[in-house]
């Protein structure tokens, strides 16, 4: 034990020094990580066999040509953190006045709204549980109380629980937390069931998860089942008729949250409009987690006189507010002429205080701005903002599906798609996912 904790330590601490993408060669530290693992693996065979396969395999497959292979690289990083929680929390005795909750609920944060319906509908009025059986982080009632350690107390619930749910969306995959928890709830081996959210397009989560274990969440036979397994196991009244009315219910939403994308407007559809948006350039970097900084540029044509109303940047996900009021929109409420400024030539520390100054001394409001008849604009929105603050930190930005979309005069609009481009001095790490274009 102590021999492992040395070595998961001497892991971690060079895991922070690090950081990767899909062209970095394999160096000094690399190297010693490796080595470190290679010492690791014959530790964990008899205790954690899976684990040990998995770095087993992640080390012959860690090189491609001289490179990292970010996958082995990813595998492996995940597998130390799953090794961390599990050698650091210990065994529960150590903690006799913590004691678990009944069922754990694994999840994104990003699929909060989802979660929450379930929860309610389900597990509390359908089923009977009640809030104290049920541990879900990103419920306030059933998390974490402030001040009490985030991890340690994730893992009393997971080692406590007679049931660990998992609920595998597309968020839950591109997110390094809930992967850990996944390791860390097949790892101690209580009873887990899989459950797919809606628009599931994948067929397995690493190493960890085949999807083929997995059961769609909505349907009535499914919950059936789960209602029927919980009542048993727990001794609950079957609650009859109100169990299908809550979960008919349930179901009733698979429809908002199954709801297919509508099809966006492309430039040349948008020319059937009496305005035109065209050349746009959509630039962000990440500061820092949590932290972005953004410049948006644009020309607008118009074959009428308009008068703009509002302009906002949208994405299919939540990405702005907070957790009780979360936005998939961005207001853009001030306008610079474009190339006044330029996001890939100025410094993060610096840029905060160029784009002040720049607004300062040509800022354009965009609500009641007219464009004339036959006039062109050309002009960028530039700015900063940070992403939702969940239980488990800030999130990610997503990296694909925006949009921008603009209202003028009293009910026109338009929409159109655009792409987000990488900007200059970004920091790695805090975008969905890692395979993304880097502007040199």
């Amino acid at each position: 034990m102590s021999e492992i904790r040395e070595i998961l330590d001497s892991c971690i601490s060079i895991l922070k020094t690090m950081r990767i993408d899909y062209n970095s060669s394999i160096g000094p530290r690399t190297t010693v990580l490796i080595s470190e693992v290679g010492r690791l693996v014959p530790l964990l065979e008899n205790d954690q066999p899976c684990v040990a396969e998995c770095l087993k395999q992640s080390l012959e497959n860690i090189s491609f040509n001289g490179l990292i292979n970010a996958y082995s690289f990813g595998d492996i990083r995940t597998a130390l953190k799953i090794l961390d929680s599990m050698y650091s929390v210990g065994n529960v005795n150590e903690f006799p006045n913590k004691r678990g909750k009944k069922i754990f609920i694994s999840h994104s944060s990003k699929d909060r709204v989802i979660v929450e319906k379930f929860v309610d509908h389900i597990l509390l009025l359908g089923i009977g549980l009640s809030t104290e059986d049920i541990f879900c982080t990103s419920i306030e009632d059933l998390a974490i109380k402030n001040g009490e350690d985030i991890r340690k107390h994730i893992h009393i619930n997971i080692q406590n629980a007679d049931y660990s749910i998992m609920l595998i969306s597309g968020n839950y995959k591109k997110s390094e937390i809930c992967l850990n928890e996944m390791g860390a709830v097949w790892a101690y081996s209580n009873n887990v069931r899989y459950y797919l959210l809606p628009n599931v397009n994948f067929d397995k989560i690493g190493w960890l998860c085949n999807t083929n274990q997995a059961e769609k969440l909505f349907d009535s036979i499914v919950l059936d089942a789960l209602k029927n397994e919980l009542i048993n196991f727990y001794s609950l009244e079957d609650k009859g008729t109100t169990w299908s009315r809550q979960r008919e219910t349930f179901l009733s939403k698979y429809k908002e949250f199954n709801r297919p994308q509508t099809k966006e407007k492309s430039v040349k559809e948008s020319e059937l409009n009496n305005l035109t948006i065209f050349d746009t350039r959509f630039y962000v970097r990440a500061i820092t987690e949590g932290e972005y900084q953004y410049q948006l540029d644009m020309r607008l044509r118009s074959d009428s006189n308009i008068v703009l109303k509002e302009v906002f940047i949208v994405n299919d996900n939540y990405f702005i507010g907070d957790t009780s009021n979360p936005y998939k929109e961005l207001r853009l409420v001030t306008a610079v002429p474009r190339d006044s400024i330029d996001i890939n030539t100025i410094k993060p520390s610096e840029y905060r205080n160029k784009v002040l100054t720049c607004i300062s001394e040509k800022g354009i409001p965009i609500a009641d701005r007219k464009i004339a008849n036959g006039e062109q604009i050309s002009i960028s929105c530039v700015g900063g903002f940070e992403t939702i603050r969940e239980s488990d930190g800030y999130d990610d930005l997503p990296i694909n599906n925006w949009k921008l979309c603009l209202s003028y005069d009293i009910d026109s609009s338009i929409s159109i798609p655009i792409k987000l481009s990488i900007a200059k001095y970004n920091t790695n790490g805090y975008f969905w996912h890692n395979q993304i274009e880097i502007y040199d």
